[in-house]
């Protein structure tokens, strides 16, 4: 029964490919089937993987193949556990990879497999319009990080510290652009992105945007978008923000359009989510660490 599970996986994989395994593969299916409805297996697929596993064994040692036989069935189990984890685990790999840009998920300091496929994602800075986005660090740095983030996102706030470290630790070798990426499932995301922009206008972006990953909760999803409103001037005006000309900017919608262009960008690559970072081109997704910023930039 163990093999015959076993066989069913891999031998129905193989006779896509191949018809001499397709017989074998019908053989596990029928008794995996007849064993799932409480009927006896008539094939005798276990007995010749039993007579076939020890004679292979006994071309190492007689002690061996003694060892397969007398505890074939344990030792099938720990196969049949063994290929469980291991198929989760390339699985687990796989979803990470696709939703963080990395197997071991939104740290991606660890060494990821898929990323090492010819032809994996990658972009030129050419390739997204920065006109008008926020920048932060030196101008003519080698090092160009592009942030898609979301104003309202816990994990863009969650990325914030070790950004922050690498534009301290590294003051001319890096520049930071972020990029609008406002989330549909953040209801006040638009609204934060676009009055960041209003508050760029005043070169005050940074500190409003500070400003409100530091209170972020005055903008979460419980908040409605009038009342939203009113939490970010207040945080625009404690940040030095002209009150008058930030709601000449709000009223007159004039930075929807730059939001809007952004967020067509993130989908046209393919982003899920956010924060999102392209380091001169290397794709990197989740919150980071220090470290593995220092990794992306070379540091």
């Amino acid at each position: 029964m163990v093999f015959c599970i076993i066989g069913l996986v891999v031998f129905g994989l193989l006779g896509i490919f191949s018809a001499k395994y397709r017989g074998l593969a019908s053989e596990s299916f029928n008794c995996v089937f007849r064993m799932a409805t409480f009927r006896k297996c008539e094939s005798t697929f276990d007995q010749r993987a039993r007579a076939h596993s020890t004679a292979l064994a006994l071309r190492v040692s007689p002690l061996m193949a003694k060892i397969v036989f007398r505890h074939f069935t344990l030792l099938s189990w720990m196969l049949v556990i063994f290929f469980i984890s291991s198929s989760f685990a390339i699985g687990l790999g796989v979803f990470n990879y696709v939703s963080y840009g990395n197997c071991n998920g939104p740290d991606s300091s660890g060494f990821c497999p898929f990323s090492q496929i010819p032809g994996a994602r990658s972009i030129s800075v050419t390739e997204v319009s920065l006109d008008g986005s926020p920048v932060r660090g030196n101008a003519s740095a080698p090092v160009n990080i592009i942030e898609f983030a979301c104003l309202q996102c816990p994990f863009s706030r969650e990325a914030q510290p070790a950004i922050t470290q690498v534009l301290d630790a590294y003051p001319e070798h890096v520049r930071l652009t972020l990029v609008f990426f406002p989330l549909p499932q953040h209801n006040n995301g638009q609204l934060a992105a676009q009055a960041g922009l209003c508050a760029h206008e005043q070169g005050k972006f940074w500190s409003l945007h500070d400003a409100i990953f530091l209170r972020q909760h005055i903008i979460n999803n419980s908040v409605g978008d009038k009342q939203a409103l009113l939490n970010i001037r207040e945080l625009a005006s404690d940040s030095g923000i002209d009150l008058d000309t930030f709601d000449e900017c709000i009223e007159s919608g004039r930075t929807r359009e730059k939001v809007r262009r952004d967020y067509e960008s993130a989908v046209s690559l393919g982003l899920k989510g956010t924060p999102t970072f392209f380091i001169n081109g290397k794709k990197l997704t989740g919150p980071q660490s220090f470290r593995s910023l220092k990794k992306g930039i070379g540091k």
